[in-house]
């Protein structure tokens, strides 16, 4: 086995002028303390892992290449990178209790030391080994399928992201699931194009979708939504961090409720997005009762699932706030973009009341309050994401969708001119986002588009418990158990409830439209006034150039309101 080198006994310089000489007696005093059969064998396992390396960077083009090593001490890996910079390799080496995740990336790279004081911590995508009994059952899983480091990092940051925690056969599904919406996307725009939208495709309550006539639900549900968010290990992953995230949801969150977290999970809303290349996106904010229908008293987890590699060098992700939800400005961003906080306990009167009442709107911070925009963007978190990795963060974290890089659309651009089958939406990010909330969070008054509440008015003010025992299974419970009772509920909720309550969205949708209208106009005199002030900078012998790219990779647009 081999030991420990420290850079004392073997230099860089020293390592470089060896390896180019190659002589026997040098090669014995660079490998010491091995023997010679030691190192021979030691170079035949480097040669071949620098071949496999050079092979993965040169099929992913450089772009996403994360290498997940578990159960090995730091100091293999100390030494092991002093080799590979030998051949111009270096690696980002983080050390955690049992797990060790070695990342590269484009944009930030930093040179190991043996007292880890350059490991990089703030971007870290957690690697877990699920318990093979937690995916029978959320209710036979121990209580340290996460770890105190997990633990730690979402109590400080509000978010944690994981890799692991889905199967392939749960991944397979998603991705099945989502080409049938896209599909059905593609035949209905036939070809057409509409700018000015946040997501190519956009569709909430899939956990409700089709696919009921074989009465088979569970690990074999045809609806790759629904098997994830009722029956994959997330729900249990959201409850453990629901109980450290529930007394901080609002100060009107009593700690005696916080108990209550532990006797239901519910998914209070599902929604599956697909990323194209419009520039156009929501600004940072937190989501509103239109996204997320509960009042502020109540606590909640977004799990934001990637269906697709999304490397941070390309954009198209999503970009987090990093401990936005303890700021002491949060208030400020609260009132200005009229977030639920904001809602009065009698709710809206109506929509005239409504945009009055609730600030500049959802998403547009940046053009409301500049500076606080740049408070959020300096503590900017975007992760370098593989199909299957999972953000998880507090309802109360801010965030915004990241618009895909300029250089990158133009890329696509150029393989689609080489390619002909490739179409204008062949660029999508695919995202499939599940807010779990406890089962006695509590549903909005007054005027608003949630579709239980159109359906039956008397559901106002009410817990998602209560709605379930009221009027069936809105927001299906996942956590301890699955209710088959529910479950078969479902069928009734999608097929005429929520048919009925769409007609009334509707009809709620063209009276909001004039106020939408409104703000849009609002937000483009705003970019046209920052365009104004752009050609002012480029007046004044400032590069226009400069000025135009940060427009293009900074723009924001409207998706919620």
């Amino acid at each position: 086995p081999a030991r420990h080198i420290s850079r004392s006994e073997s230099s860089d310089s020293s390592w470089d002028e060896n390896y180019e000489t190659g002589r026997e007696d040098d090669l014995n005093t660079m490998l010491f303390p091995f023997t010679k059969s030691d190192a021979v064998l030691f170079l035949k396992c480097l040669t071949f892992s620098v071949f496999a390396t050079i092979s993965l960077l040169s099929y992913t083009n450089g772009d996403d290449v994360t290498c997940l090593v578990s159960q090995y001490k730091h100091d293999t890996y100390i030494k092991g990178m002093q080799v590979l910079k030998s051949v111009k390799l270096i690696f980002d080496v983080i050390h955690i209790e049992g797990t060790t995740v070695v990342q590269t990336s484009d944009l930030e790279r930093k040179e190991i030391t043996n007292d880890n004081t350059s490991i990089d911590v703030n971007n870290i995508v957690y690697n877990i080994e699920v318990p093979p009994e937690c995916r029978l059952s959320n209710e036979q899983c121990p209580d340290n399928v996460l770890t105190p480091e997990i633990i730690e990092a979402f109590q400080k940051d509000g978010v944690v992201a994981i890799r692991g925690l889905l199967t392939n056969s749960e991944l397979k599904g998603l991705r099945e699931s989502s080409d049938d919406i896209i599909q059905d996307e593609r035949r209905r725009k036939r070809g057409s194009r509409t700018t000015g939208r946040q997501f190519y495709s956009s569709k909430n309550h899939v956990i409700f979708d089709d696919k009921y006539d074989e009465g088979l639900f569970g690990v074999e549900d045809d609806n790759g939504f629904r098997r994830v968010a009722l029956f994959s290990i997330l729900p249990y992953i959201s409850q453990t961090l629901l109980r450290y995230d529930a007394h901080r949801a609002s100060n009107a969150f009593e700690e005696n409720k916080s108990e209550q977290v532990d006797k239901s999970l519910r998914v209070i809303r599902d929604v599956f997005l697909a990323k194209d290349q419009d520039p156009f996106h929501c600004g940072w904010h937190v989501d509103d009762t239109g996204f997320w229908p509960s009042t502020s008293s109540s606590p909640g987890i977004n799990a934001w699932i990637a269906i697709d590699d999304m490397p941070k060098s390309t954009g198209g992700g999503f970009a987090l706030s990093i401990g936005s939800h303890l700021a002491e400005w949060k208030e400020e961003v609260y009132n200005i973009t009229g977030s639920t906080f904001t809602l009065p306990d009698e709710g809206y009167r109506d929509a005239e009341d409504m945009f009055q009442r609730r600030g500049v709107g959802t998403c547009n911070i940046k053009n409301a309050a500049s500076h606080l925009h740049e408070k959020l963007e300096d503590v900017k978190r975007v992760y370098d994401l593989r199909a299957g990795d999972v953000i998880l963060h507090t309802r109360w974290l801010f965030h915004r969708t990241v618009p895909f890089e300029y250089d990158f659309i133009q890329k696509q651009k150029s393989l689609r001119n080489k390619i002909d089958k490739l179409s204008e939406d062949s660029l999508l990010y695919r995202r499939y986002s599940i807010r779990y909330s406890p089962g006695n969070a509590i549903l909005p008054k007054g005027y608003g588009t949630e579709l239980s509440l159109l359906h039956n008015p008397e559901l106002e003010g009410k817990t998602l418990d209560e709605v379930t025992g009221i009027d069936g299974p809105w927001y299906p419970q996942c956590w301890p158990a699955i209710d088959q009772n529910e479950l078969s509920g479902m069928k009734n909720i999608f097929q005429n409830k929520m048919v009925i309550a769409e007609e009334t969205r509707k009809h709620r949708m063209k009276e909001m439209a004039p106020f939408l209208q409104e703000m849009g106009r609002q937000k483009r005199k705003s970019q046209l006034d920052n365009v104004h002030q752009g050609k002012k900078y480029e007046n004044q012998g400032k590069s226009s150039a400069s000025f135009g790219n940060k427009l293009k990779k900074k723009q924001d647009g409207g998706g919620e309101f």
